[in-house]
């Protein structure tokens, strides 16, 4: 009678055992102990096949028309190539803030980095011009390329025909070309490099990714909830707060460190910014085609704010904070003195919706922030 009492209880242990390991989630990751079904999968193939690939596709094939224009323009500078340069310029500009969110799996926390480190450092670009002696690759090479690099050659003098001289009637002409093209072919080595890492046909992160359903650090879920709450900091900070003198002890302004400061493009990249972060909870293609989004997540969830829906403040703030940013007169560089007060509204409604999403949302989803930011907000 006692061995069939032992083996009774290891069968009774190992029955219990064997009811945990399966209900600790489905393969769909559906089920987070939560009480919701919401399947996290779908999420993920929504976010991958949808948003992260096609806006690296889109980022791709823009870098290439600024390659073609800004080869046209280098082998014979003139106004209306300028024109073209400087418009192909604008429109990869538009799409990099659609892809900025993804610094994870491929990108490696390096490609924003590389691609859009602000303000750039002029005294430094010019001496790699006069001297042709630079290394792209190097520690500190951030602040001498990517997109603020090109928006300094592309915009930074007083005018499009100063601009022009300094390709044509100045001692390194032919150095200040080959840096322009060597930055233009930086960005696509870069880009080009992470996009195919995605791709099913390269190196396939997307199978990783989207069959990565859990919560917990190291997750898919995880990554997504950290780097859409760090780069929505960045718009907070680096495109708005600086500028304006939030970070500053003193309230101490800094104009000349907008984004894209040369091309006068930072109002218009903040709210692109704004709307990349927002399609991206909502599930939403850049096309406008909506799929399974962190709204409807925490819609599953039934998650509360002040005894409100939190997917339903979260989409309203998004609304409030494109308005609050539209509503700033460009360029950003004379608003944050001459209209502070559109900035800072625009900035405190960044900030509120910041707490939503990263204090609330990552609660309610049970994901734990694990970046460190300067200031605890």
């Amino acid at each position: 009678m006692k061995v069939i009492k032992t083996i009774s209880a290891f069968g009774l242990v190992a029955i219990l055992l064997l009811i945990g390991f399966g209900c600790d989630k489905n393969d769909d990751g559906s089920d987070d102990g939560s009480g919701s079904d919401f399947n996290r999968k779908a999420l993920l193939e929504n976010t991958a096949g949808n948003i992260v690939i096609p806006n690296y596709q889109d980022l791709v094939n823009q870098l290439s028309t600024l390659k073609e224009k800004t080869d046209a323009f280098t082998n014979s500078p003139g106004k209306k190539k300028l024109d073209e340069a400087q418009q192909a310029f604008k429109d990869a500009y538009v799409t990099w803030q659609h892809c900025s969110t993804f610094d994870f799996g491929p990108a490696n926390n390096t490609l924003r980095a590389n691609v859009n480190t602000f303000p750039v450092d002029i005294a430094t670009i010019n001496n790699n011009i006069t001297t042709g002696n630079y290394d792209f690759a190097g520690l500190y090479a951030n602040d001498e390329k990517g997109f603020p690099a090109l928006d300094y050659l592309l915009f930074g003098k007083e005018d499009d025909q100063a601009v022009i001289d300094s390709f044509t009637n100045t001692p390194d002409a032919q150095n200040r070309k080959t840096y322009l093209n060597d930055v233009v072919k930086d960005l696509q080595d870069n880009v080009e490099s992470v996009h195919n890492d995605w791709q099913a046909s390269g190196g396939n992160y997307i199978e990783e990714f989207v069959n990565n359903t859990g919560t917990g650090e190291g997750s898919s879920l995880s990554f997504l909830v950290n780097e859409l709450s760090k780069d929505w900091e960045i718009i907070k900070d680096n495109e708005l707060g600086i500028p304006v003198g939030e970070k500053s002890i003193d309230d101490e302004k800094f104009p000349e460190k907008v984004q894209a400061l040369y091309s006068e493009y930072s109002v218009k990249l903040a709210l692109e910014h704004a709307k990349a972060i927002e399609n991206i909870f909502l599930g939403r293609a850049r096309s406008g085609a909506d799929g399974k989004g962190f709204d409807e997540y925490l819609r599953s969830l039934d998650a509360q704010k002040s005894g409100k829906p939190l997917a339903k403040q979260i989409r309203e703030q998004f609304g409030t904070c494109k308005q609050k940013i539209q509503a700033i007169p460009s360029p950003l560089s004379e608003s944050v003195n001459d209209n502070e007060s559109k900035v800072k509204d625009a900035f405190d409604d960044v900030l509120r919706n910041l707490a939503f999403i990263k204090t609330d949302m990552a609660s309610a989803l049970g994901v734990q922030i694990t970046y460190q930011d300067n200031d605890g907000d």
